[in-house]
């Protein structure tokens, strides 16, 4: 009977063991199961989040970029708005300084030396107040002059005839001239530069 009964315990731990043993075997494969997918999904999800990492990395990178182009524009634009103010100071300046009433003479002299020959045209000049005196002691008794004060700085208007037509030597006039030129030079350069 001892025999039997250790026959019996036997099997009964056998059948046990057999059955644990499976259980731990199905156990391990489901844990397994379960790893692989976690691991699965958390690989996607790191996928996904570098994708939206770069995608978000280089919106921004577009929009610092952007960001430069405009300042960049908006500081050329600023340049060349100085740059256009500091050469009409600049023009100005020098138009006002270099129509001296020698120099305003000295065009009057060679605009009637260029005027057809035997024509007794009046010259009506207009300047500022300040010049009226020094161009009637520099144009000489050949030109009948009629110098009057205009309503400008620095420079004249010279009329040959009472068409109202005139020459502009305005101090103004000058300015425009060369802020007009030396502008548009200007904006070529600064566009060859942009």
């Amino acid at each position: 009977m001892p025999e039997d009964l250790q026959q019996l315990l036997s099997r009964i731990n056998d059948g046990y063991l057999k059955q644990a043993e499976k259980e731990k075997d199905n156990l391990i494969a489901a844990a397994k199961g379960e790893a692989e997918t976690i691991a699965a999904n958390a690989k996607k999800e790191a996928e996904r989040i570098i994708e939206e990492a770069k995608a978000e990395a280089e919106a921004i990178r577009n929009r610092y970029a952007e960001d430069i182009r405009r300042a960049s524009r908006d500081s050329i634009r600023e340049l060349r708005g100085e740059l256009q103010r500091l050469l009409n100071n600049a023009v100005g300046k020098a138009a006002t300084e270099a129509m001296t009433p020698a120099f305003m003479a000295e065009i009057i002299r060679q605009m009637a030396d260029a005027a057809p020959k035997g024509s007794a045209g009046e010259v009506a000049i207009l300047t500022a107040p300040r010049n009226i005196e020094a161009l009637r002691n520099r144009i000489t008794g050949t030109i009948r002059a009629e110098i009057k004060a205009g309503e400008f700085k620095g420079g004249m208007q010279v009329s040959f005839d009472k068409s109202g037509e005139y020459f502009d030597f305005s101090d103004d006039a000058v300015r425009n001239f060369f802020r007009e030129n030396l502008g548009q030079e200007l904006n070529k350069f600064l566009d060859a530069k942009a």
